[in-house]
């Protein structure tokens, strides 16, 4: 079981599964995407702290039912989570509260990449909390971690232990400093686009970021223009990441564009969310991609 980190930040389990306002099964991140989206984007994305409160409700029918799936759609969710908490403390409390639940997941289910994945995850988003600068101590445990995960389960959400990989080759310093490796973090996305392709956009911003640093110029501006172009989301996952990811490579272009990007000091995860920018966005998402 989580820790008491894990439990404060989540306060005291006074809502019973059945008071759900959405059947639990609704919230599967690998749902169709017009099973209860329009109830579901209203609480994750317009609601104040509704990403937290979508955790918690998936976290407790966890505890309750002890089904393990429901664990992993809460550290999904987790990182929308991440994303609303404001920049500083706070939002490095959320990272180590879902390395809590991924520690659950794997105690739960050890034979399982979810929760070895998802730790890997959190604690490089715990690191990009801190600044990349501030923690490259950590790197080679990221990239240990990740190099593991692709091995074992090289497709697992997107190719996700491979993205881990090249995100950290691009974002850190080269060696003698730390592990950073910006022609090899070009490859390895190359090399597993067929994960991503079409579906998970974060895929196409970590492309375009890699491009830049690299010195495709005019290859990366062409990704950052018509990336969504082909890209036809199948699930709640992928809908909500290419809300996301539209603002995202629109902040990405707008560093480069402006002269302000810093591959170690900027980073698209870092640029606050609205919830206007949202609302806005699930406007054209539900237009566009959710069949009435």
């Amino acid at each position: 079981m989580a820790g008491a980190g894990l439990a404060a930040l989540l306060g005291p389990a006074v809502r019973p599964v059945q008071a759900a306002a959405i059947p639990i099964d609704a919230y599967d991140p690998e749902g169709g995407v017009a099973t209860y989206i329009d109830e579901l984007f209203a609480q994750v994305l317009q609601q104040e702290n509704g990403a937290k409160k979508t955790v918690e409700i998936i976290w407790r029918a966890f505890e309750q039912t002890k089904r393990v799936e429901l664990a992993e759609w809460a550290v999904q969710y987790a990182f929308l989570w991440w994303r609303d908490t404001p920049l500083g403390a706070e939002r490095i409390r959320v990272a180590r509260a879902a390395q809590q639940m991924a520690q659950a997941i794997l105690a739960a289910k050890p034979s399982s990449i979810v929760g070895e994945t998802w730790h890997a995850a959190y604690l490089g988003f715990e690191a990009l909390s801190r600044g990349i600068l501030d923690s490259l101590q950590v790197v080679p445990n990221i990239l240990e971690a990740a190099h593991g995960i692709h091995k074992k389960a090289p497709n697992y959400f997107y190719g996700m232990g491979a993205m881990m990989i090249a995100r950290v080759y691009f974002k850190a310093p080269p060696f003698p400093v730390s592990r950073g490796d910006l022609k090899k973090s070009l490859q390895i996305l190359d090399a597993v686009r067929h994960y991503s392709e079409g579906r998970f956009a974060p895929w196409y911003l970590f492309y375009a970021e890699a491009l830049h640093i690299n010195g495709y110029i005019k290859e990366a501006q062409n990704v950052m223009t018509n990336w969504e172009d082909g890209l036809k989301p199948t699930n709640k996952i992928e809908l909500m990441n290419l809300g996301m990811t539209r603002i995202d490579m629109a902040n990405l272009k707008t560093a480069i564009d402006s002269g302000k990007y810093d591959r170690y000091l900027w980073d698209a995860y870092l640029v606050p969310l609205t919830r206007e920018q949202m609302a806005s966005e699930y406007r054209y998402m539900r237009q566009t991609y959710v069949k009435p």
